[in-house]
């Protein structure tokens, strides 16, 4: 893909996705965090910014922009989307949204990458786990047909021998929804110190190499639409979108900058 031909400047947001996804990109491409986005703020490296080179966004939908994401952003099929955007949703709409791939962020970078699964079980459970892809699983089996379309059998294979319900101990045991969070130091903010060595450490992932000072440089407002494909697709037109995702059938969450910090 051309993408990875590229050098950017990733954007980090507040979920675990979005950091072990970051985390592949270091690792295999050298590319560097330098923005930091909560839906409501937006943060920027404010010691070394590399302003050559190109945002993206990871495990983020932008409205305008590159960015590598797990969401669907597209309400019709003949509709507007960002065709800058990766993401293993592209062909699905609001309108069949019901045939969304669970995968993570995370899991199909690594799909798209042709890495290596982990050796041992519990990595290969902890890629299941990420962003609860392995839900897609237990509901109508869906994640099964994306698993053998980007050849991760192995995958299958794992899910056959565990329940729902051991995958989602995983979770809680390893802390696999837990945020990524900032301290306040009041004219700057540095990362808050996140334990995921065993999770990275199981994924055969580096740890995030993260801005030490942060600037915040914009806010946002975060809002919530319901409606039909047809309605929400025409509103978010005459909207100030930044980023978004469908959610549903029937709702969008996303974004607009209210101001500059």
């Amino acid at each position: 893909m051309q993408i990875f031909n590229e050098k950017y400047n990733m954007i980090l947001t507040h979920d675990l996705d979005s950091y072990l996804a970051c985390c592949l990109l270091q690792q295999y491409f050298g590319w560097k965090v330098q923005k930091f986005y909560t839906f409501n703020f937006m943060y920027e490296n404010y010691l070394d910014y590399d302003k050559e080179k190109e945002d993206l966004g990871v495990d983020l939908t932008l409205r305008q922009g590159k960015c590598i994401h797990n969401h669907v952003e597209r309400f019709t099929p003949n509709g507007e989307y960002n065709k800058e955007s990766i993401s293993p949703n592209k062909h699905v709409t609001m309108q069949n949204y019901h045939e969304k791939s669970s995968f993570s962020t995370t899991l199909f970078l690594w799909a798209k990458l042709s890495l290596p699964l982990p050796d041992d079980d519990l990595g290969k459970a902890i890629l299941l786990a990420i962003d609860s892809c392995h839900w897609g699983y237990y509901d109508r089996y869906r994640l099964e047909n994306y698993l053998e379309e980007y050849g991760l059998i192995e995958l299958i294979d794992l899910l056959k021998k565990h329940t729902k319900e051991d995958f989602d101990i995983l979770q809680k045991k390893l802390g696999l929804k837990r945020d990524i969070k900032l301290i306040d130091r009041v004219k700057y903010y540095e990362f808050k110190e996140l334990n995921i060595k065993q999770i990275l450490d199981h994924l055969g992932l580096q740890k995030l190499e993260l801005p030490l000072v942060l600037k915040k440089i914009q806010y946002f407002e975060e809002k919530e639409t319901l409606g039909d494909s047809w309605f929400l697709g025409n509103y978010l037109k005459k909207q100030d979108v930044y980023s978004y995702s469908i959610v549903n059938y029937n709702r969008v969450k996303w974004s607009r900058p209210t101001g500059n910090g």
